[in-house]
C-alpha cells in the first residue's frame, strides 16, 4: 500500500514539474494555431472524449470528472483517484492542390482526487489549455521588382493549466465547485526570410512570448432522482481574465550578424468570458449527456488577427455510454463501458470572411484492470475543420487517446475481530 502511494505521488510530481516541457513538444501541426491563443484544447479526460466531450452535468464515484469541479463531491470517501493520459494523432492538411500529413503524440494530462469530508471533494492536476505548432512556407515580392524571396513562418509552444479544485455539497442534490488554475506557458514565433540571390544569406526574426495568470472557474450541479434513475443539470462559468505577457526578440543573419536583441512587455492577452451548460440522464446501464458551450471572443479587440477577426464561439457536444453490468464479478466483458458521441463547434476564428468550424465523431471504451474501479480507458476521434474556400486549409484528424485510472482504497480502515 505504501509503495503504491509513493509511486503515485512520484509519477504525479514528475509529470507536473516536467509537464510544460513534455506537453509543448509535439501537440499540434495546425496552421490555424498561429492565431489568437492557439488551438484551445477540449476539456475532460478520455472518458468524456469517448462521449463527444460531453459531461458537464455528470458525477461519478468510479472516475474523476475534471470538466466540472462540482462533480468532486461524488468521489468515494475511501478511494484515492489517479489519472494519466496521452494522445496521438494522424493529421492531414490539404489545399486545392497540396496535401501534407503529420503525426503528433504526447503525454498531455495528469490528475488526482480524493474526498476530504462527506460534503467536500478535491482534485489537483495538470492539463493543456492551448497548443501552438505550425510551419508555413510563403513568398514575398521585393519592393519595386518582380522578384520574390522565400519566407518561412514557424511557431511552437502553448499554454498549460495547473489546477486545484474543490467541490462542496450545499444540500441534498445541489453541488457547487471552484477550480483555481495557474495558466502559464510560452510560445515562439519565427520568421525566416531568405535573401540568398540578393545578399547570400537569410534573416531570422524570432519572438518568444512568456504568459501567465490565475484563472477561476465556477461549477454547479443539481441531481434529481426519478424512481431508480437520475436527471442531472450542470454548468461551468469563467469570467474574462487577462493574461500577462512579455517577450524576448532576436533579429540575426545567417552570417552571425546580430541586428537586434531585446526584451519588452507585450499587450496583455485575454481569456474571454465563457460558459458551458448541460444535462445528463442516468439509468442502471445507460448514460446520456449533452452540453452547450459559449465563448465571448468578440470582446477581445486587442487580439484581432491578420486577414481575419475573432468571433464568438459556440458548440454542442452529445454522447451516450452503455455499461452491461458494472457490478458484475463473473465476466470482465460485462464490466466494459462502451461510449459514442458527436460534436459541432464554431471556433473563435473567422479568416477571409469564412468561419472556421469543427465537427467530429467519437467512440471509446473502459476496460477494468485487476480491481473493480481501475481501468484502461481508450477513445477514438475523427475530426474535420477548415475549408478549401478562399485559399484556406482543410484539416482532418484521427486521434487516439489512452488513459489509466487508478482508484486505490487508501482511506478505508481495517477492522479486527
Amino acid at each position: 500500500m505504501i509503495s503504491n502511494k509513493l509511486l503515485f505521488f512520484f509519477l504525479f510530481t514528475t509529470l507536473v514539474l516536467s509537464g510544460s516541457g513534455v506537453y509543448g513538444q509535439n501537440n499540434t501541426s495546425s496552421p490555424y494555431s498561429m492565431f489568437g491563443l492557439g488551438l484551445i484544447e477540449p476539456k475532460g479526460n478520455v472518458n468524456s472524449a469517448g462521449m463527444g466531450y460531453a459531461g458537464v452535468a455528470l458525477s461519478n464515484s468510479r472516475y474523476l470528472n475534471t470538466m466540472n469541479p462540482a462533480s468532486y463531491v461524488e468521489l468515494d470517501s475511501t478511494t484515492f483517484y489517479f489519472n494519466i493520459q496521452g494522445a496521438c494523432a494522424l493529421n492531414e492538411y490539404t489545399t486545392t492542390n497540396k496535401t501534407q500529413r503529420n503525426f503528433d503524440a504526447n503525454i498531455n494530462a495528469v490528475s488526482m482526487g480524493f474526498k476530504l469530508k462527506k460534503w467536500w471533494g478535491t482534485s489537483i492536476g495538470f492539463v493543456p489549455y492551448s497548443s501552438v505548432g505550425y510551419s508555413i512556407e510563403s513568398a514575398k515580392y521585393i519592393i519595386g521588382t518582380n522578384d520574390k524571396y522565400k519566407v518561412i513562418y514557424e511557431g511552437s509552444g502553448g499554454l498549460s493549466q495547473f489546477y486545484l479544485g474543490n467541490g462542496f455539497r450545499l444540500f441534498k442534490g445541489l453541488y457547487m465547485g471552484i477550480n483555481m488554475s495557474l495558466i502559464w506557458g510560452s510560445t515562439s514565433m519565427t520568421e525566416v526570410s531568405s535573401f540568398e540571390t540578393i545578399m547570400g544569406e537569410t534573416i531570422t526574426n524570432q519572438r518568444s512570448y512568456y504568459i501567465n495568470n490565475l484563472l477561476f472557474e465556477y461549477g454547479f450541479q443539481y441531481h434529481q432522482p426519478i424512481e431508480k434513475n437520475t436527471l442531472s443539470l450542470g454548468a461551468v462559468v469563467n469570467m474574462e481574465t487577462p493574461l500577462y505577457a512579455h517577450y524576448n526578440q532576436t533579429i540575426e543573419t545567417s552570417g552571425d550578424l546580430n541586428y537586434y536583441q531585446g526584451h519588452s512587455d507585450a499587450d496583455d492577452l485575454l481569456i474571454p468570458f465563457s460558459y458551458s451548460a448541460g444535462f445528463a440522464y442516468q439509468t442502471n446501464k445507460w448514460t446520456l449527456a449533452a452540453d452547450y458551450r459559449y465563448g465571448n471572443w468578440e470582446s477581445l479587440d486587442n487580439m484581432s488577427v491578420k486577414y481575419g477577426e475573432l468571433k464568438n464561439s459556440q458548440g454542442i457536444n452529445a454522447g451516450i455510454e452503455f455499461a452491461p453490468n458494472k457490478n458484475s464479478f463473473k465476466s470482465i466483458f460485462n464490466r466494459i463501458r462502451y461510449r459514442m458521441g458527436v460534436y459541432y463547434s464554431d471556433s473563435y476564428l473567422s479568416l477571409k470572411g469564412i468561419d472556421i468550424n469543427e465537427r467530429g465523431v467519437t467512440a471509446g471504451i473502459s476496460i477494468p484492470i485487476k480491481r473493480r474501479k481501475n481501468a484502461l480507458n481508450l477513445s477514438y476521434e475523427y475530426k474535420e475543420t477548415g475549408t478549401h474556400a478562399n485559399g484556406l486549409i482543410k484539416e482532418k484528424y484521427h486521434i487516439i487517446k489512452i488513459g489509466l485510472s487508478f482508484n486505490e482504497n487508501w482511506f478505508r480502515k481495517t477492522k479486527f475481530q
